[in-house]
């Protein structure tokens, strides 16, 4: 009897090869189903040279996404519920064949990456292997972040943060040169792997903010994740002085231990595992180590922040596994900072090949401004400054385009704005775009096996391919298709758009031409018919190949 290709076990991931990575179109706080994807059966890729830990370059399946913030945060999970996958490391390309960084591969069962130097608008590819042997399925997280935040283990040192922007931290490795800070009576009692943060508050209010570990999972009441501690000081003689530091708040709960000093079960100290942070609907000013009393959450009271005193953040490590930590801020309490803002016109209308002019228009009202950085994004000229401005740039593409202006101040203050909008396609009547269509027939009745690959040639790559004229990627093959008409469409990045008409075709029902398994158990693999066709200016459509196997 004839079975459905659907029913047939896939030996071969669809995103094993780089042309073919699976696209994400939005990765903004993106995470993937538990299981979702899998590298089993994944063939080796090109070798690069790199300078992490052991990748392999054997089992890597293929992602891709548009940067349209200036850093990433990727993780891969694969404990439990998540995933099987054993040793996962992640890799990041600007092209399928341009390596640009990857991760250590510092866990079993999970990995994180943090990358700050995308330039925005670009296609950027992710890929994800696993130990030899240790292939299966995981869960992805990609998020696009304004600000990273590189860690420092000192007071004195610490990040000056000048708006409540969210940032991850990818790894805490020390204690910095002064390695124990914590004064005597604090609840985290001792410094590991902590990094410090401090702001001058600028509008009186509230401040809360979430702390999440970088191998949080999405059930923290079955997997334990690294136990974060932190305390918030006041500075009374401003952001220069730690000397002085009084302490407003503390939190170090975390897991139960057992007589032997070993750690309790889940279950027990459950409740003080995963996030933690301020929060505007707690009561407690301190939490100190374990889970046994009464109202423990991993959570202490909101600070009521005063305008004009400054505050310092440890957040420490206590699990010491080295790796890091997002937060993001909330709250009425505002951040003393520039305020960074800019403005684009053109003479007509935005337009790729047409100049647009920035204009900077940033203050700071309380230490001067020392650095300006523009990033206007792939495909702009130039593509960055560091000028105050007006700085002209033209656009080679178009479609939605973000921009950045980066400024820094003379205490080391560092704040970003980002801003979107859209340029006008500048296809002109004589594109040379043309378009062929590559159809893999159905082999059975009333099945979705079909597929198209699609290939632009001339106009003006890079190409989109899409079938509904909506929904354009980069990756150029639709799978899964029943049998019917089709229009494959392709656009190039001046927004010329031209398109073929395809058919797959099916046979008739009853007809024995289709995969069958025999009584042996093994497939056999009968007919399979695929045509190509190639669009040529004037509308033609020629079918240029036919093959049946």
């Amino acid at each position: 009897m004839c079975l459905p290709m659907a029913v047939l076990a896939q030996t071969q991931p669809v995103n094993d090869e780089c042309v073919y990575a699976t696209f994400l179109p939005n990765v903004s706080e993106y995470c993937s189903a538990n299981q979702e994807y899998s590298n089993v059966g994944a063939t080796p890729d090109p070798v690069f040279s790199h300078t992490c830990i052991s990748p392999k370059f054997a089992n890597g399946v293929w992602f891709s996404f548009i940067a349209r913030e200036p850093a990433v945060s990727i993780r891969v999970l694969s404990g439990g519920q998540e995933g099987t996958m054993r040793g996962p490391k992640i890799m990041l390309y600007e092209a399928c064949d341009k390596y640009v960084e990857c991760s250590p591969g510092k866990s079993d069962i999970s990995d994180e990456f943090l990358y700050d130097k995308l330039v925005l608008n670009r296609l950027y590819y992710i890929m994800v292997e696993s130990n030899i042997g240790g292939e299966g399925s995981f869960r992805l997280c990609v998020d696009l972040l304004n600000s990273v935040k590189t860690p420092e283990s000192d007071c004195k040192d610490a990040v000056v943060l000048c708006d409540k922007s969210p940032f991850v931290v990818n790894s805490l490795t020390g204690s910095g040169n002064n390695n124990n800070e914590i004064e005597q009576g604090n609840c985290i009692q001792d410094e590991f792997q902590s990094s410090w943060y401090k702001w001058t508050c600028d509008k009186s209010g509230t401040l809360s903010f979430v702390l999440t570990p970088g191998n949080n999972t999405a059930d923290n009441t079955r997997f334990i994740t690294d136990d974060l501690d932190f305390a918030v000081y006041e500075l009374p003689n401003g952001l220069d002085d730690c000397s002085t530091k009084i302490r407003v708040r503390c939190m170090a709960a975390g897991a139960n231990t057992t007589a032997n000093g070993g750690t309790a079960p889940l279950n027990q100290w459950v409740g003080c595992n995963g996030l933690t942070g301020l929060s505007e609907t707690d009561p407690d000013i301190t939490e100190p180590a374990g889970c046994a009393i009464a109202g423990q959450n991993n959570f202490a009271k909101a600070l009521d922040m005063v305008s004009g005193k400054s505050y310092v953040l440890v957040v420490n490590n206590f699990s010491r596994s080295g790796l890091g930590f997002s937060i993001e801020f909330g709250g009425s309490g505002t951040f003393l900072g520039p305020e960074v803002d800019y403005t684009a016109s053109a003479l007509d209308r935005f337009e790729c090949d047409k100049t647009i002019s920035f204009v900077n228009q940033s203050t700071s009202l309380t230490d001067p401004i020392t650095g300006y950085s523009w990033n206007f994004g792939d495909g702009a000229l130039p593509g960055n400054s560091d000028q105050f401005g007006p700085v002209d740039v033209t656009y080679v593409s178009f479609g939605n385009k973000t921009t950045a202006l980066t400024v820094t101040t003379s205490r080391g203050c560092s704040v970003t704005k980002l801003v979107e909008f859209f340029i006008n396609p500048c296809c002109r009547d004589t594109s040379t775009l043309e378009v062929a269509g590559l159809v893999t027939n159905v082999p059975c009745a009333e099945d979705e096996s079909g597929s198209i690959i699609g290939k632009g040639s001339r106009g003006a790559p890079m190409y989109m391919y899409s079938l509904d004229t909506v929904n354009f990627q980069p990756n150029p093959r639709f799978l899964d298709l029943p049998a019917g008409n089709y229009t494959l469409y392709i656009r190039d990045q001046k927004g010329c758009i031209n398109s073929v008409p395809l058919i797959i075709v099916e046979p008739p029902p009853g007809n024995r031409r289709c995969r069958c398994r025999h009584r042996s158990g093994a497939w056999r693999i009968f007919r399979i018919k695929w045509k190509l066709y190639s669009w040529h200016r004037g509308g033609n459509t020629t079918l240029v190949a036919e093959r049946q196997h």
